[in-house]
Order: structure tokens, then C-alpha cells, then sequence
């Protein structure tokens, strides 16, 4: 995408991200759990690009969504499971099996600068 610049380069990927209604699902209620510091990893959302560019589907190729979020509080498996089994409750149908959900704890590596702002901007804005 030669010549754009960051604004415009945000602009689309609002628009791709918007344009996938599972995703925005997955998002909206990712946000209504409030877990602490909490993402989609960069595969339900880099696929939405691939698939923009290449006039696919915005769903093909997305096997599942990781939602991570980091609480160093308490990385116990037990915790986590907790989490896991709180999430799948309220999801339904198809996207229940689909999420999947970690607390990497110490060991996150979560995803900096404007890919995240993006994707925050439209977790926010809708």
C-alpha cells in the first residue's frame, strides 16, 4: 500500500475489521468481560486483511480467535481455567468452540505500537 499514509492506512483497516462481523462479535464481547489487559491476537486480524486483498471472504482461512489478556495477579492454571470456562459461557454456536483464551502472565508478548491502536480504535469506536 505505497504512498499511504498512517491515518489513511488506519482508515482501511477500520473498514476491513468493521467489514467481518464475526470478528466485531468476538470483540464486543471480549470487551463486555472486562478481563484485565486483554487482545485478539494478530491472526483473526491479519487474516481480514489477506483475505481483503486477495477478494476473499472476510471468515475464510479464520480457524479460531485468541483473546489473550494478562493478569500477573494469579497465572495459576487454575485461574486461567476459570477464565477459559467464564468465556465459553457466553459465547454460543460455532464461536464457543472458536476462542480460544490464555494468560501468558510474566510471558506476554503483547502486540505494540499502531497495529494494537488500531484494533483498540475500532474495540472502542465500534
Amino acid at each position: 500500500m505505497p504512498g499511504k499514509d498512517d491515518a489513511e492506512l488506519l482508515e482501511e483497516l477500520t473498514v476491513i475489521l468493521r467489514g467481518a462481523p464475526s470478528l466485531m462479535r468476538v470483540l464486543a464481547i471480549a470487551r463486555a468481560l472486562d478481563l484485565p489487559d486483554w487482545l485478539i491476537m494478530s491472526g483473526a486480524v491479519y487474516q481480514r486483511v489477506l483475505n481483503k486483498l486477495t477478494m476473499r471472504a472476510p471468515d475464510y482461512g479464520v480457524r479460531d480467535y485468541d483473546l489473550a489478556y494478562f493478569d500477573a495477579s494469579d497465572i495459576s492454571y487454575e485461574a486461567e481455567d476459570a477464565i477459559i470456562r467464564r468465556v465459553a459461557a457466553v459465547f454460543d454456536g460455532p464461536l464457543r468452540s472458536a476462542v480460544e483464551v490464555r494468560n501468558p502472565g510474566a510471558r506476554a508478548c503483547l502486540v505494540r505500537g499502531s497495529f494494537r491502536r488500531a484494533v483498540h480504535a475500532v474495540i472502542v469506536h465500534g
